[in-house]
């Protein structure tokens, strides 16, 4: 039978990283988020994973490009307060390591994606509560989720001596969480 955990989020991290004109990589968090797994770790296939983000807690570390992020040319916080994921399939791919399918929501728009997730056992903690521990990644087109803004400028490519074009903001998001689990 599977018990309800709860994610601890001070314990855990939800990271996501993009490319930024091609050559370096620009990385965040969400600072508010929360949800529950029902899981028992002797039957991880019937995982059922329920998470929501608050979409106005995104951290670059730039606050002016964090109030980017939360205008409409991306997350448009105001009219989408929230991120959401919904799993719908586990499936095992070696004993510590899973796949958990499931409907990923941001703005408006919904698409099934595929999280990696290592299993890192569970244990007892000082104070009594049972803790489990994984790693997740994940890969994720941001224009599937109606996140378009961009543009694309020209640079000079030093030894070729040309002209190349630059996209500003690249579209694939990569996904990586640290996540610890408190049985209730």
């Amino acid at each position: 039978m599977s018990d309800v955990w709860m994610f601890d989020p001070q314990h855990s991290a939800i990271r996501f990283s993009v490319r930024w004109l091609m050559v370096g990589r620009v990385s965040g968090t969400f600072n508010r988020w929360g949800g529950s797994v029902k899981y028992d770790p002797k039957a991880p296939l019937a995982t059922q994973v329920s998470l929501e983000l608050e979409s106005a807690t995104v951290d670059t570390g730039i606050p002016d490009r964090d109030t980017h992020l939360r205008t409409d040319d991306f997350f448009g916080v105001e009219r989408f307060p929230k991120i959401t994921f919904a799993s719908s399939k586990v499936t095992a791919v070696s004993e510590k390591r899973l796949q958990v399918a499931g409907l990923l929501k941001i703005r408006d728009a919904s698409k099934e994606v595929t999280l990696d997730v290592l299993s890192l056992g569970t244990v007892s903690d000082p104070w009594g509560k049972e803790r489990a521990g994984f790693q997740v990644r994940s890969t994720f087109n941001r224009r599937d989720f109606g996140l378009t803004w961009g543009t694309i400028m020209s640079a000079g490519a030093e030894k070729a001596r040309q002209k190349v074009e630059v996209v500003v903001v690249g579209e694939m998001v990569d996904l990586e969480a640290d996540i610890i689990l408190t049985r209730q």
